[in-house]
């Protein structure tokens, strides 16, 4: 190995060593590609680019993840590189190395999330926004935290119904997720805010708290009312029923009166079910309007 470097040191002499092949690709990515960590160590040194994408915009993190190479995984990550960049398919080295069932390579950069990071969740954020179910299982099985939040106190679970990502929110749920996780904005309000009946009707199953309120006093039930939703109204009404509540709302200040009262004509034509209002409600307009 050692004459193998120094004739590799003799043909690099006079050439860049971040020259491309024709597939865009480098001697690092190359090296990567193969696990042959000496070389890869060797080229790094040289000052090979850690993190340049080839045609396919893979890095050789991209690489060595898609092969399963784990110690060469762990000398690029030593090095910086940078292991949430996306090629031109939006595919991590992450994606890859699930898509290859290469578990270990999970765990390592969950590991090395854990270790780098402040909020060390990014990736399983990443595959609830994506509704990428079956990332978020691997995920979860490598070990990855349920309810790990973000710098926005959000959770992945908090994501997977902000977009709507029924399947990973399923998969969450699944594995114990938290359904009361932040301590303002529950994922409940955010289904009722956005109005994702089939999603708000999962958390309710996994005993969501209706009544629970945000920094401005709103409950999830609050958003539904302004949205004139009215599925999503009966919906937390009967879920209200079923878990005791006495009260709508208990908040006294003079635009939370004016919250109520709409509350209450909503209640109202819920009940009655006025046939030629379809599915929606009126919408609610602000006092300032």
């Amino acid at each position: 190995l050692f004459c193998y470097l120094s004739e590799l040191e003799k043909t690099l002499k006079d050439n860049d060593i971040n020259a491309l092949n024709s597939s865009r690709g480098t001697l690092l990515h190359v090296a990567a590609a193969n696990g042959h960590l000496t070389i890869m160590e060797y080229l790094i040194s040289k000052g090979a680019k850690i993190d340049v994408k080839d045609k396919e915009g893979r890095t050789p993190l991209h690489r060595a993840a898609e092969k399963g190479h784990g110690d060469a995984v762990k000398v690029l990550l030593r090095h910086g590189a940078f292991m949430y960049g996306s090629d031109a398919e939006g595919k991590t080295p992450l994606h890859l190395a699930a898509q290859n069932n290469h578990s270990h390579i999970l765990k390592m950069f969950l590991k090395e999330e854990a270790r780098s990071c402040r909020n060390q969740h990014n990736f399983l954020h990443m595959a609830a926004l994506k509704d990428e179910s079956s990332v978020a299982k691997m995920l979860l099985k490598a070990g990855a935290s349920t309810d790990g939040k973000d710098e926005k106190g959000w959770t992945a679970l908090s994501y997977a119904v902000s977009q709507g990502s029924e399947n990973t929110a399923k998969v969450l749920l699944a594995a114990g997720a938290s359904v009361d996780s932040n301590m303002f904005v529950t994922p409940l309000h955010i289904a009722s805010r956005r109005g994702n009946t089939d999603v708000a009707q999962q958390l309710l199953h996994h005993k969501a708290h209706v009544n629970v309120k945000d920094k401005q006093s709103k409950s999830p039930l609050h958003f539904a009312a302004e949205r004139g939703d009215k599925t999503m109204v009966e919906m937390l009404l009967n879920a209200k029923e079923k878990q005791g509540s006495k009260e709508l709302n208990s908040t006294g200040s003079p635009e939370s009166n004016i919250v109520l009262a709409w509350f209450m004509l909503v209640v109202i034509l819920v009940q009655i079910s006025l046939p030629h209002m379809g599915h929606q409600l009126p919408q609610h307009k602000q006092a300032s309007e």
